[in-house]
């Protein structure tokens, strides 16, 4: 009886570990297990903190340092527009040669559509503007700050134009007047202020397209960051979730595996128990011999 127990008990050893040992190899065959955590989880956990940490620093930075620009131009539009309507209305009053009254109203119509074209504009960016504030702009906010801007340069080379036809048209009657000395003290002084007014704010959006420029460039190098940022991150998520735990076809059994680990180890020490306290028992007993 004492020798079954001893075979079973060393049988019971024999087949925990080929049970274990065939495991191995048959998921090292398939290849559906991931053992990386096994050996480097401690490896991967340091370097996702020291990550997490970086990006963390990085965020704060990039929220601190992150300016809308969408704001800036919206202010500029502003100026520009109620720069623009000056204009207009300094032109409307002024004097006209009665040879160049068709040029002069064509420059004035001209520059009433250019007056249009802005307070629209104005308007608009007030809406277009929401689209663009982000407490951590994401690829898609730079995108749409890209898209306000490019469109609002469009808009104002479009009325960079009509104020420039609309220079031309008023200088030539300015011209005209000086030479018949035809104006009155009254008027040169109110041509000069629609000149002057029409210099400034030609230069105004001279300065608001060069602006506009540095910006866009600006923002779409921002826009590329952040979108390999993203990437960066959604490559790290993965590898993270295949590393975390052990899996079998992409399932994570960290559980499982410890459950069936400590089971192992029990029916293991069960039975190194079993075998032990069979051989201690089938040693002889020793029999004290008294001499008489």
């Amino acid at each position: 009886m004492k020798a079954i127990r001893n075979i079973l008990g060393f049988a019971l050893i024999l087949i925990i570990l080929s049970g274990l040992g065939y495991i191995g190899w048959f998921v090292s065959k398939e290849q559906n297990i991931t053992w990386s955590s096994l050996l480097g989880s401690q490896s991967a956990a340091n370097s996702h903190n020291q990550h997490t940490s970086a990006e963390a620093t990085t965020t704060t930075t990039t929220q601190s340092a992150d300016v809308n620009p969408v704001d800036n131009l919206q202010a500029k539009v502003t100026s520009s527009y109620k720069s623009v309507q000056q204009v207009a209305e300094l032109m409307s009053s002024s004097s006209v040669n009665p040879s160049l009254i068709g040029r002069y109203q064509r420059g004035l119509y001209s520059l009433s559509e250019g007056v249009y074209l802005m307070n629209q504009l104005d308007q608009n960016l007030v809406e277009m503007a929401r689209l663009t504030d982000a407490t951590e702009p994401t690829y898609q906010v730079y995108v749409n700050r890209h898209n306000v801007m490019v469109q609002t340069q469009s808009v104002l080379n479009n009325v960079s134009q009509k104020l420039s036809d609309a220079k031309e048209m008023f200088l030539s009657n300015v011209t005209t007047n000086t030479a018949e000395a035809s104006i009155e003290a009254g008027d040169v002084q109110q041509v000069n202020k629609a000149i002057f007014q029409m210099a400034q704010t030609v230069m105004e959006l001279q300065g608001t397209n060069e602006w506009l420029n540095n910006q866009i460039q600006l923002t779409m190098g921002q826009a590329e960051q952040a979108q390999l940022a993203a990437e960066a991150l959604a490559a790290e998520n993965a590898m993270n979730s295949q590393t975390s735990g052990f899996s079998i076809g992409n399932v994570q059994l960290p559980t499982l595996v410890t459950l069936l680990t400590i089971l192992f180890a029990v029916l293991m020490l069960v039975g190194i128990i079993g075998a032990t306290r069979n051989l201690v028992s089938k040693q002889p007993k020793v029999e004290n011999e008294q001499t008489v």
